[in-house]
């Protein structure tokens, strides 16, 4: 999308501010993100400050760049509001009221932030040196794992100091951002090991789209060529549910085998739940009960369907 500034009316600059509603340039989904108008990629933002700390910082590093190349005047750091581009309010920009930057600590797995008396502080070294005197862990890259014991936060502390995959030839990644956490925050709390992307969606994205995964697809393969992979997998649509609440038709579809009587014939206190391993269920585990997949067929690459909130635009408009 290119953008035509609108001339001046005067020689007078206007305060920046929310006169005039922008058209939306990124997903109204999204409250805030950074887009980087040389990659045409937007990325999701915890808030404001973090959007406009990560702006600052890939604008400072993009001006160091061969701008021949990938310089300051071609990949620059846009802050989304709602999909729309952010000013901020006519006050702060003309200093009549003046910001004062605090930190506060947040968990890398949980997203907790750091509950103490003294909880925001004016240096980064200072919030992180309470919240490791807290029992919290100072990873490797900057983050902050909370004190809580499960399999999640249990994973990402014995992970720490693992040194992280040197990138490729060619990957620049946004300053601020860890190399080896945004995958991991992604999937967020869910136990999920694989990612399934239906064909006919992504056949119907923008061919640019289409090149930039294809070509991360394509590094992912060369990068991983000497691991050992399996040579198909199954995919199966469905809905997750908990054992208890399924009748014993559905438990059947979804592998589970049900007892509600013991050996001596007499009704059980609590139905028992086994599935196909033969490992008992207790009765509000999650399993998958089959269904039918609500995207149709890519048909050989003929199925499109279109994106939604995708909108013509003019200049000026």
């Amino acid at each position: 999308m290119t953008v035509t500034p609108t001339a001046p009316h005067t020689n007078t600059p206007a305060l920046p501010g929310p006169a005039v509603d922008p058209a939306p340039v990124g997903d109204e989904s999204i409250e805030w993100a950074l887009w980087l108008t040389g990659t045409g990629e937007q990325r999701p933002m915890r808030d404001h400050i973090t959007a406009l700390l990560t702006a600052a910082q890939h604008t400072a590093q993009a001006a160091l760049h061969d701008t021949g190349h990938r310089g300051a005047q071609v990949d620059r750091a846009v802050v989304l509001h709602r999909g729309r581009v952010w000013s901020p309010d006519p006050h702060a920009a003309c200093g009549a009221v003046k910001p004062v930057l605090l930190w506060s600590a947040r968990c890398k797995v949980c997203g907790e932030p750091f509950d103490e008396e003294y909880d925001h502080h004016s240096t980064v070294g200072e919030v992180v040196e309470q919240a490791v005197d807290g029992d919290w862990t100072d990873a490797d890259g900057g983050w902050l794992i909370c004190d809580n014991e499960d399999r999640e936060h249990d994973d990402a502390r014995a992970a720490t100091g693992r040194a992280p995959a040197d990138p490729l030839p060619g990957q620049n990644p946004l300053p601020g951002i860890p190399a080896d956490g945004p995958i991991h925050t992604w999937f967020g709390l869910t136990y999920a090991n694989y990612l399934v992307v239906p064909r006919t969606l992504m056949q119907s994205m923008p061919a640019s789209w289409q090149q930039r995964i294809v070509a991360c697809l394509t590094e992912l393969d060369a990068a991983f060529a000497h691991v050992a992979r399996a040579e198909a997998y199954d995919v199966i649509p469905g809905t997750v549910r908990e054992a208890g609440d399924l009748t014993d038709v559905e438990l059947a579809a979804a592998g589970v085998r049900v007892e509600r009587h013991g050996e001596d014939g007499a009704e059980l206190d609590e139905p028992r739940f086994t599935d196909r391993d033969g490992e008992e269920l207790p009765g509000h585990e999650y399993v998958l009960l089959p269904g039918t997949d609500p995207v149709p067929h890519y048909n050989r690459g003929r199925t499109r369907i279109t994106p939604y909130g995708r909108r013509t635009t003019t200049p000026g408009a």
